[in-house]
């Protein structure tokens, strides 16, 4: 009888522990599905007109810096070669307007163009606030060579910011090539209104933000 009993009360419990599994496996999927969202927001520029979804680009901005053919190994295409005077006057490649989500990696290629140890040229990559110009430094490199870097910055940004890429560096210390940049974020400047960056494209209220 005993063992009757405890088989009953198990069979009792089953239907109670498949509905905790399926719920445990439902959440596991949401997560998932909602990680995968996370992670797909993100856009590219690698200054290929005919590859690129945005173009080589409404709202990217250019300080003595040119888009260019270029050939090395690891970049294709064309790439964005910066060629500053001196440390006052420092190249710029500057993002649209980004509307960061809190996380995710930031990528890009970029190798020096004659290296030379009398010369120095460095790379700062600075997220500037649209509102207040506040800035905050995410990288920050001295190139000692002219192999092809890889680098990969974690983003823990959220809301509305430009990315720069300022280099610096002595006369004659070579040119800076950039490309295949990955920003983890959404693509929020507006072309119609000079670039702003515009709560619209959010789909939030309609405003748009100062430059």
């Amino acid at each position: 009888m005993s063992n009757r009993f405890t088989q009953l009360t198990s069979l009792a419990r089953r239907p109670q522990m498949l509905t905790v599994v399926a719920g445990g496996v439902l959440l596991a999927l949401l997560f998932f599905a909602l990680t995968q969202l996370l992670d797909h927001q993100y856009y590219t520029q690698n200054f290929d007109a005919t590859e690129e979804v945005i173009g080589p680009a409404p709202c990217w901005a250019y300080k003595a810096t040119d888009v260019l053919p270029v050939k090395h190994d690891g970049i294709y295409g064309a790439g964005a070669c910066a060629d500053p005077s001196d440390d006052q006057k420092p190249s710029v490649l500057r993002s649209p307007c980004t509307y960061f989500y809190g996380s995710g990696n930031l990528s890009f290629t970029h190798y020096l163009q004659g290296y030379t140890e009398k010369a120095k040229r460095n790379l700062t990559l600075v997220a500037v606030d649209p509102v207040n110009h506040a800035e905050k430094v995410l990288l920050s490199h001295v190139y000692t060579h002219s192999r092809l870097l890889y680098d990969t910055v974690a983003i823990a940004l959220k809301g509305y910011y430009h990315l720069e890429w300022r280099w610096a560096g002595q006369k004659d210390a070579g040119k800076a090539w950039i490309d295949d940049i990955r920003i983890p974020g959404k693509y929020v400047s507006e072309p119609r209104t000079g670039c702003t960056c515009s709560k619209a494209a959010m789909s939030e209220e309609a405003a748009v933000l100062p430059y």
